[in-house]
């Protein structure tokens, strides 16, 4: 992947050249590592990010705050730790807090597609603090003081559909899903193979198949995602076809603007392919619903979308399944409405329960031992025994594992009771006092500072602190942690 820094730059003083350079500045920090050496395991953005600005020799860097020198580099080496460990008191490093980008859900996706964590943050641009996407680069970079859970969208400067299209400069040609579909499904191109990211949860997704649609695929490995979902994430459409780079639209046959099938866009045409149904599902209401047959059991797929489904249950609703599996059709939408397809994504699904508490059941140690939410709940002192016992009998009850830890372990003290109505050793006290407090302890961070009352949600900026609520940011202009003026306030999302 190419490097996001400035681009065909002269080459600068060094710092100590420079005295007037304000090296608290990522961005100028970033802007030193000009002649940085290529082949240092270690990026200039994630040095740069660390506080240290480049001296011009081999790969010593030194940091803007304490002046702690580190040079020698090697592989798995992190630039926060090395910072860490030479100058455990730098007022800098001990500021930071990283946002962590791991998957918060209990059931990791085992089907064909090769689905990836989140990853960390990815070098990005420096820019003006005075620029309206400065508050867009500081959650990007890492440097939002996040005192609860994970930030939606991942990725704001994605948020244009636009934006998401142009990422696609060097989409691999072999590949026959196109840029706009992708884009349109919220997908961006990281730069390696056919590897795409969502900009809303951070998803990534590659190895796509020529039968694969963007948009089912995302839904289907990351169904919690915000924008999936249809919740309100910043997202831009497209205001109208690229008129630039027409090398991009390489297939209109899978321009999701345009019918798949344009000879079955006719309803008598599509009730017509049902002549042999002889299948639980009204072939009428399929067919309204934009199926028709595919002449091979009872498989159907959409005109427009191209979306494929089969084995039809008795009582299941073709518009619903329609909207559950393929959200971005655009036949759906225009017949049914965005609100219906929001409406059946919002509404649990419980008829996966049984199957998803038999997947859960069939995970080992090791992948259990992956998950966020598991880790936190054993850090707590719960075994991980009593954790897969609970999530499972959580499966049983509804269609939904756990998105938070405040509920796990709320559900793990309940168990330890239930199953032990008449201990009252101390140490079984002392276990269960801890993690109530552990608990009450999360809850409270994820409440606003000011009130006390409600979440909190917005950064401010430029400090990049996630303090306060909607409504208490707005009544003051000065950060209750550290006091600096407020010159914007950034929305955010998070469960």
């Amino acid at each position: 992947m190419t490097c996001n820094g400035p681009d065909n730059c002269e080459a600068r003083a060094t710092p100590e050249d420079d005295p007037d350079q304000d090296l608290a500045k990522e961005c100028s920090r970033l802007q030193t590592f000009t002649n940085f050496p290529s082949h240092c395991p270690i990026s200039s953005s994630t040095l740069a990010q660390a506080g240290f600005f480049y001296t011009g020799e081999g790969d010593k860097v030194k940091c803007f705050s304490c002046h702690a020198v580190i040079e020698g580099w090697q592989n798995g080496d992190s630039a926060v730790g090395r910072h860490r460990t030479v100058s455990p008191n730098c007022k800098f490093i001990n500021a930071i807090k990283i946002l962590k980008n791991d998957t918060h859900s209990v059931f990791p996706n085992c089907s064909h597609r090769t689905e990836i964590s989140l990853a960390a943050d990815s070098p990005q641009p420096p820019l003006d603090p005075s620029s309206d996407l400065y508050a867009d680069y500081l959650l990007r970079s890492g440097q939002v003081v996040d005192l609860s859970g994970s930030l939606y969208p991942r990725n704001p400067a994605m948020c244009s559909e636009e934006a998401r299209l142009r990422s696609f400069h060097n989409w691999p040609s072999h590949t026959l899903i196109t840029p706009k579909e992708l884009a349109h499904a919220g997908l961006y191109y990281t730069g390696t193979g056919d590897e795409v990211e969502c900009f809303c949860c951070g998803g990534k997704l590659k190895n796509w198949e020529p039968s694969d649609r963007a948009w089912s695929e995302h839904r289907r490995h990351f169904p919690r995602c915000f924008f999936v979902l249809g919740h309100d994430v910043g997202n831009v459409g497209s205001v109208s076809n690229q008129s630039g780079d027409t090398s991009l639209d390489r297939s209109d046959i899978h321009n999701a603007d345009l019918p798949q099938t344009p000879s079955m866009a006719d309803y008598e045409n599509r009730i017509k392919t049902f002549a042999t149904w002889r299948y639980l599902v009204s072939k009428e209401q399929l067919a309204q619903a934009g199926f028709y047959s595919l002449g091979n059991g009872d498989n159907v797929a959409c005109f427009h979308c191209g979306g494929g489904l089969q084995e039809w249950k008795t009582d299941e609703d073709p518009w619903e399944q329609h909207a559950k599996w393929f959200p971005g059709c655009k036949y759906l939408i225009e017949e049914k409405g965005q609100d219906f397809v929001n409406n059946i994504h919002l509404t649990p699904q419980q008829d996966s329960t049984i199957e998803e508490a038999e997947k859960f059941s069939h995970f080992t140690d090791e992948e259990l031992l992956q998950n966020q939410l598991v880790q936190n709940a054993m850090h707590m002192g719960f075994s991980l025994d009593e954790i897969r016992s609970t999530v499972e009998r959580k499966c049983h009850l509804s269609a939904e594992g756990y998105r938070s830890i405040e509920t796990l372990v709320t559900d793990l003290i309940s168990a330890q009771r239930d199953n032990n109505p008449s201990a009252s050793c101390e140490s079984t006290l002392q276990k269960d006092l801890s993690a109530e407090e552990k608990l009450r302890s999360l809850q409270e961070e994820k409440l606003c500072k000011i009130c006390m009352d409600k979440t909190i949600s917005v950064v401010l900026i430029p400090c990049g602190h996630l303090v306060a609520c909607k409504d208490c940011s707005e009544a003051v202009d000065k950060c209750p942690l550290c006091c600096t003026v407020i010159t914007k306030r950034q929305k955010v999302y998070m469960y």
